[in-house]
């Protein structure tokens, strides 16, 4: 395949299909926790719905809707998925890393911290398909 034909193939087709079902479920696992909660504030950290085992506060599930969404948005631009997928993967090992660190803190279980490794992970995996091309030797 020449140079050219290299340049044109589109690498992040598969990884943004994966933000794209990733990001929808994170944000309806979010507005499943918004509208099955008791009525807390927004601001409320105290997890007041169990949503397929996640403990979510009315914040834990906005910031879900949030970046499930943006996960999702993000996918119909090409040149955001490398972005995204370092960004994510930052937030999401922030995530993983307190709430292993401080277990009791925001009403974090064993769900939350499993479902935040799983996205980071994903986000890992699809940042390396999507730089693994421009990642090869330089021998022809």
């Amino acid at each position: 395949m020449s140079r050219k034909a290299e340049e044109m193939v589109d690498h992040s087709r598969v990884p943004r299909l994966i933000f794209a079902v990733v990001g929808v479920l994170v944000a309806v696992i979010g507005v499943v926790g918004l509208v099955s909660g008791h009525g807390g504030s927004l601001g409320d950290t105290t997890p007041d719905a169990n949503v397929i085992g996640l403990q979510l506060s009315p914040l834990h599930s906005l910031l879900l809707v949030i970046l499930g969404a943006i996960g999702a948005l993000s996918t119909l631009v090409r040149r955001l998925t490398a972005p995204w997928a370092l960004l994510q993967f930052a937030i999401f090992s922030g995530l993983f890393c307190y709430g292993v660190a401080q277990p009791d803190s925001l009403g974090l279980n064993l769900a939350d911290h499993i479902l935040h490794l799983v996205v980071l992970t994903v986000s890992a995996i699809c940042a390396l398909l999507v730089a693994a091309p421009f990642m090869g030797s330089d021998r022809h």
